[in-house]
């Protein structure tokens, strides 16, 4: 493992890991989780780093600033800086092929996993364990806040009300901007979540196939938040089948 600067904000160096799997190799972009106010990119299962570059891929796990005194729109700058790092330094300095990268995360980096196919230069492919797809409701439809505060999570990483503000939010829900080159996508969410419901995956996994998008669900029987930090066989084997999801579309 080696650790880079892939940006500097205000005097402050924003930071990545990177284990590379050998050259020529596609690589997977990691973003940790955390409400997008805490958590660290050392934050990933032992277990994932050692089967991706058993499968050779590389993998970069990265840092970002946080809320609140980084707001959302900043947050998602920090992404497309550590994407554009990976493509224009990944192969003078780690032999990446920088046209074959992804991107998989977990809670909230698996909301920004998800936010990264609406970016102009999309990734190739994407993993989202347990991330939100949207901030508001889906098309009117509203649902019951399933934890209290989400509304002042909301206020706390965007500035924004999930109610008064809709309009504005709806640029930053995943399901609310799919175009018609959204990259694959494999979704990994436990059945007991109460953190971030199962129908955060489902409701987009089922949209992007109404779409006829490239999208495949795995749901975990009895997993909770962070399920997949387990060492479950279960877990193993859809972490397993993610890696061949990530081979097959990079």
């Amino acid at each position: 493992m080696q650790t880079h600067i892939y940006k500097e904000s205000k005097g402050s160096a924003i930071k990545c890991d990177v284990y590379p799997a050998g050259t020529p190799s596609p690589v997977v972009v990691y973003i940790h989780g955390g409400g997008l106010q805490g958590g660290r990119r050392v934050y990933i299962p032992i277990y994932l780093i050692k089967a991706l570059n058993n499968a050779g891929i590389s993998l970069v796990s990265i840092d970002y600033r946080l809320a609140p005194d980084t707001k959302l729109p900043y947050i998602l700058e920090d992404v497309r800086d550590a994407l554009e790092w990976v493509r224009v330094h990944g192969n003078p300095m780690f032999g990446f092929d920088g046209g074959r990268v992804g991107v998989a995360g977990y809670s909230a980096g698996g909301y920004l996993t998800l936010m990264s196919g609406t970016f102009e230069k999309k990734p190739k492919v994407l993993v989202s364990c347990y991330g939100h797809s949207t901030l508001v409701d889906k098309e009117g439809e509203i649902y019951t806040p399933e934890r209290e505060g989400i509304n002042n999570w909301i206020k706390i990483i965007s500035g924004l009300d999930r109610y008064a503000d809709r309009a504005e939010l709806i640029q930053y829900c995943p399901i609310h901007n799919i175009t018609d080159d959204y990259p694959p996508v494999m979704f990994l969410h436990g059945d007991k979540d109460e953190e971030v419901p199962p129908w955060q995956s489902q409701n987009m996994h089922e949209t992007l196939r109404e779409r006829g998008l490239t999208s495949e669900l795995l749901i975990y029987p009895g997993g909770d938040h962070g399920f997949d930090f387990g060492d479950d066989p279960a877990i193993h084997a859809m972490i397993d089948n993610m890696i061949a999801f990530l081979k097959k579309h990079l």
